[in-house]
């Protein structure tokens, strides 16, 4: 109940503007761009790790439960008002961190 007017009076404060305006600028720097499709592309694989192990293993050894754990996992993350999108980009970026801090590293050593 108290909870939609407090983000009522922070969404149209006038600093949300300046926040908005934060957000966009670092999606479009850091999000969409070219090379960040590689890291989306992963991080939706990590992502789904859980659920194509066990419809694999389900499969191999003809076990429904994990044929079902594998269908649930999907279908829980699948519906509506679960953070799936944000968490792939947050795995993706995790990635892209990752691979610049060792190719960073991997720089100063030969040098």
């Amino acid at each position: 109940m108290f909870i939609i007017p407090i983000i009522r009076l922070i969404w149209y404060n006038t600093n949300s503007k300046k926040i908005g305006d934060f957000m966009k600028k670092w999606l479009k720097e850091n999000i969409f761009v070219k090379d960040m499709f590689v890291y989306i592309l992963f991080a939706a694989i990590i992502f789904y790790i859980p659920a194509w192990v066990s419809v694999l293993f389900g499969i191999l050894r003809g076990s429904a439960a994990l044929i079902g754990f594998g269908s649930a996992y999907v279908l829980l993350w699948a519906g509506p008002f679960t953070p799936t999108i944000p968490a792939i980009f947050a795995i993706a970026v995790l990635l892209k961190q990752l691979v610049k801090s060792i190719t960073n590293q991997r720089e100063e050593e030969h040098k």
